[in-house]
């Protein structure tokens, strides 16, 4: 039994298990946000014993008499400093990593009143944001110092007036406080939970799929295929893009979905998925786009390797630079890696009437 404090109250367990998880899964407390799990997005920070931490690297087996304190621990006058500082300074935009940011600068400004930039940009240093951008985060954090140390009043932002200024988002509040939810935090009571088995290859073709023992594992639900798919083709230009991959196809990148698993609980999953048996024949992989571009490489997909070839011309390029005043000559490149958000790429599905209804990640809030 691990004993230890969660916002105050007493908490008792059996279950040795990530703190991150405990908090969404066991006690409902998805104001920490699950982003990476592996200790590099600050998304899921905590406060454990005045210390900021990251609970996806915490087991509640180390947590014996320790006192936690997520986003919903706040006194009820620092979530209304932090949230109205928060959407003053334009510091919540996506807001997925905002709760895991406040409890950083919570963990400095409970020891440190008046803190410098430099000691608000320490603070938040394990903490990444990938759309609001750190500037107006640090600005909120050395005005909430300011409404602390002060004991300003924080006026309602329903009745801040709009002329002259800034715009405060509605939903900067709930999201910076936690309490907006994304896909991941939609709760469903009966709800399956699905993981997928992907490709360990770039380029592999697959011998054989062996289901039965997954299958007969206490909590498998069912195991989904390529033939369970209707239509198993997608694309935005051209469909192309399996949505699994089937028995005797070739993967394309290392993640390509193979099966998908639906389980009754979310701990038996990886238990599921590794009793699937698999075979693989591991092909020559392409792995840049100058590969791609050699007619010896191979064709990763059945038309080719050049998706599509578009040329645009637009205005008289030539006679501007015969006239412009000034001129530049320089070779830009630009990496071709995804803006990827913090969010968790994850969809929920509901019954509704004679359809479906999906939630997806979305860089937003269901509210």
């Amino acid at each position: 039994m691990y004993s230890f404090y969660v916002n105050s109250h007493l908490i008792k367990t059996h279950q040795d298990k990530k703190l991150l998880h405990f908090l969404r899964e066991n006690l409902g407390l998805y104001g920490t946000k699950d982003g990476c799990d592996e200790g590099s997005c600050g998304s899921c920070t905590v406060i454990i014993d005045d210390k900021a931490k990251k609970s996806c690297l915490v087991k509640t087996s180390k947590l014996e008499g320790a006192h936690v304190t997520t986003i919903e621990g706040l006194s009820l006058r620092e979530q209304a400093v932090y949230g109205y500082c928060f959407a003053k300074e334009g510091a919540v935009q996506c807001g997925f990593c905002t709760p895991g940011m406040i409890m950083s600068a919570k963990a400095l400004l409970d020891k440190v009143k008046n803190p410098t930039l430099q000691e608000v940009q320490f603070a938040i240093r394990g903490n990444i944001c990938r759309c609001t951008g750190y500037k107006k985060i640090e600005k909120a954090i050395l005005e909430v110092a300011r409404y602390l140390r002060e004991n300003l009043p924080t006026p309602d932002i329903n009745q801040v007036p709009r002329l002259n200024m800034p715009y405060i988002r509605p939903d900067a509040i709930p999201k910076a406080m936690g309490r907006g939810k994304f896909a991941d935090d939609i709760h469903l009571e009966g709800m399956l939970h699905l993981k997928v088995l992907r490709s360990a290859y770039p380029r592999a073709r697959i011998l054989k799929l062996d289901l039965k023992k997954a299958k007969e594992h206490p909590d498998c639900v069912e195991i989904l295929t390529s033939k369970d798919v209707p239509e198993n083709k997608l694309g935005h230009i051209v469909h192309d893009w399996d949505v699994m991959i089937p028995v005797g196809g070739i993967t394309r990148y290392t993640g390509d979905a193979i099966a998908l698993i639906a389980s009754k609980t979310i701990e038996a999953l990886p238990e599921i998925l590794g009793l699937i048996e698999i075979e693989y024949e591991v092909l020559k992989p392409v792995l840049s786009p100058e590969e791609a571009m050699d007619p010896n490489s191979p064709k990763v997909h059945e038309g080719g390797n050049l998706l599509d070839e578009e040329h645009v011309n637009r205005g008289n390029a030539k006679k501007a630079l015969e006239t412009c005043a000034y001129k530049v000559t320089q070779t830009y490149e630009t990496p071709y890696t995804e803006h990827a958000f913090m969010e968790r790429e994850c969809a929920v599905a509901k019954s509704e009437g004679d359809g479906v209804c999906v939630y997806t990640g979305s860089q937003s809030i269901y509210d």
